[in-house]
């Protein structure tokens, strides 16, 4: 928080070569009809909430439960996945392959069943089925031999989630696709 007793920017940070240049491609997914529904009926609640001369909410264990009921909505939208595929089918028509590419996925449950991390590589698998994909997460048992594969070609698509907001160097990604973005400036600078 501020003040700060030390600063050290992004940009100086890739002008001394701590970081690498980056190009950075927003893709807005919007909620469906739905999703948004829910998002309005949770933040008139909120609001309600709300108590302006304190500027907190009257109850805060069950604000903190909207807050993150209204923040799943974003983090699950159901519209990344299809943004995420068109954005692959961009890179490989662009680049002529996807190889070197990690993805940042989303966490949880999909709404079908199964992790969202593997509804987004089952994407990839159904769209590509030649291309070599993997999972990289803090269960991963064989990470150190995942990621020499991945720097080495013999993996092409590389999808992981959370395990960035560590620290987590991938020096061999020519490619980033980040689903689940985030508001923690912390976070952002490690991902």
């Amino acid at each position: 928080t501020e003040p700060y007793t030390y600063n050290f920017s992004m940009s100086r940070a890739i002008d001394e070569n701590i970081l690498c240049q980056y190009e950075y491609y927003p893709v807005k997914a919007y909620l469906d009809d739905d999703e948004m529904d829910n998002y309005v009926v949770i933040s008139k609640k909120l609001m309600k909430l709300f108590d302006q001369r304190s500027n907190s909410f009257t109850n805060q264990s069950y604000a903190e439960k909207l807050l993150l009921d209204r923040s799943r909505i974003i983090h699950k939208a159901r519209n990344k996945l299809t943004c995420f595929k068109s954005i692959v089918e961009n890179l490989k028509e662009l680049r002529g392959s996807i190889k070197h590419t990690f993805v940042y996925t989303p966490e949880g449950e999909a709404e079908e069943g199964g992790s969202i991390l593997n509804s987004y590589i089952s994407a990839v698998e159904s769209m590509y089925p030649n291309v070599n994909v993997h999972h990289y997460t803090y269960q991963s048992e064989n990470r150190h031999e995942v990621m020499k594969n991945f720097e080495l070609g013999l993996i092409d698509m590389l999808f992981s989630m959370k395990c960035l907001d560590e620290g987590v160097d991938i020096p061999r990604a020519e490619n980033a696709i980040f689903c689940s973005s985030t508001g923690n400036p912390r976070q952002f600078i490690q991902r």
